[in-house]
């Protein structure tokens, strides 16, 4: 049976009950009611296997509740296990007044899914971000909401695929993975990439080297690259969180709302639900409200623009190195950037942004390096061998864990983190039978 034809919930119990037990009485996790919203409260960067499959299990029962509106999630900023209004309202007139502590604008970690430095890398660990990204990717009724501040890493975005996803100026998003030994976590990077800026006919989807700049060399996006790429679904202040989840809780139950059929869903899910071609109005209005703007520069229903197109590095690096990322394999990739980064008839700026790639490039592990672009390319669409997201996910799985067994990964949790001494020099010692067996 397709997992199409199972409702979320099911779906996703069936590998995440018996793992739940753990998240219902974590301290690392918590659902609290705000009148008639939901708010998921989460203390630490990385969650345990058990945590992962315990909080899927319960968004996706959530996203099946006529009887709430949303699913607010976010980090406890506090660390008090309180909803933000409560603990922030008062404090955020302390901080402009009273030289509060607290600073809103520093950059601290957000999701990171699992500790690569631990032994957390475990079939297990990898089924529970799978777990996470269905549950979050296939609410039926409670849309699920997330508001970024901070680092979200490879894994950690398992939790960012739901039909909204807000980003501040202090958001960033980066594939850490190879530089550790590793390919693509499990969640469908080698799907997801390839098409940015597809769901909302942003002009990112005019450069598929968006993709494989975050793949490939390590690239820290920022707030307004991940809504310029559509990674994000709007761009919004932190500090307004404890606003709109009391607004959020003040709108009527998903069964009473009036509804409409334009639907601005992110297209990610290969498992359609039929019920889910509406989307309640009074949600992404009172959400639209709080943004400075959104990746679709629409309002709710489609007549004015909301903010404008936000300047993206990264976009700029697509646009400008697109015939290079454009090349069938690494090693191609790599001899362009080497000829733009000496090529003295550029522009600096340009030269120097290619150095700044190739850099990157060469700092990854060439086996893993290889085994991501591959991995990528698996995914790319209008292509015979593109495959869906569901054995993108499967394909991903099975390729880390026999990476995760390698010289490259073992000597990177060594050296704690520190960084290669890899197996092979550069990606041209790496042989073909080497990469192929990754994938069998």
């Amino acid at each position: 049976m397709s997992l199409a034809s199972v409702p979320p919930a099911v779906a996703t119990v069936s590998t995440s009950m018996s793992k739940g037990v753990a998240a219902l009485i974590s301290k690392n996790v918590s659902i609290l009611p705000v009148m008639c919203s939901r708010r998921v409260l989460i203390r630490k960067s990385y969650l345990t296997a058990d945590e992962m499959h315990g909080l899927a299990h319960r968004l996706s029962v959530l996203g099946t509740n006529g009887s709430i509106n949303s699913i607010l999630i976010s980090r406890d900023r506090y660390d008090n296990g309180l909803i933000s209004s409560i603990s922030e309202v008062q404090n955020r007139d302390r901080f402009y007044f009273e030289d509060f502590e607290v600073n809103p604008y520093k950059i601290d970690d957000c999701y990171k899914g699992y500790d690569h430095n631990s032994n957390d890398l475990s079939e297990d660990t990898l089924h529970g971000l799978e777990a996470l990204v269905k549950a979050t990717n296939s609410s039926q009724k409670a849309p699920v909401i997330n508001y970024l501040n901070g680092m979200v890493t490879d894994g950690g975005y398992s939790i960012c695929m739901g039909r909204y996803v807000v980003a501040t100026i202090n958001t960033r998003f980066q594939i850490c993975n190879p530089s550790r030994g590793l390919s693509f976590d499990p969640i469908g990077f080698s799907y997801i990439l390839p098409r940015l800026g597809k769901d909302y006919d942003q002009l990112s989807a005019e450069y598929p080297a968006v993709g494989k700049i975050l793949a490939l060399t390590g690239y820290v996006a920022d707030g307004y690259d991940m809504v310029a790429t559509g990674l994000a679904t709007h761009f919004g202040d932190w500090l307004d969180l404890p606003y709109l989840e009391r607004s959020l809780g003040q709108i009527p139950p998903y069964e009473t709302q009036f509804q409409t059929s334009r639907d601005r869903d992110r297209k990610f899910n290969e498992f359609p639900i039929p019920e889910n071609k509406f989307y309640d109005a009074a949600v992404a209005s009172t959400l639209d409200s709080f943004m400075a703007g959104n990746a679709a520069i629409t309002d709710i229903a489609g007549i004015g623009e909301i903010g404008e197109y936000p300047v993206s590095k990264l976009v700029n690096y697509a646009k400008g190195f697109h015939d290079i990322f454009a090349e069938d394999s690494v090693e191609g990739i790599i001899d362009g950037l080497k000829k733009a980064s000496n090529d003295a008839s550029t522009n600096k700026d340009y030269a120097s942004a290619a150095s700044e790639l190739l850099s990157s490039l060469k700092a990854q592990s060439p086996l893993a390096l290889l085994a991501a672009f591959r991995l990528y390319e698996h995914g790319v669409p209008n292509r015979r061998n593109a495959d869906s997201w569901g054995n993108c996910i499967k394909r991903e799985r099975k390729v880390i864990l026999k990476l995760a067994q390698k010289h490259d990964y073992q000597n990177w949790k060594k050296r704690s983190g520190a960084g290669g001494k890899w197996k092979h020099s550069s990606v041209g010692e790496v042989t073909k039978d080497e990469l192929d067996e990754l994938f069998e």
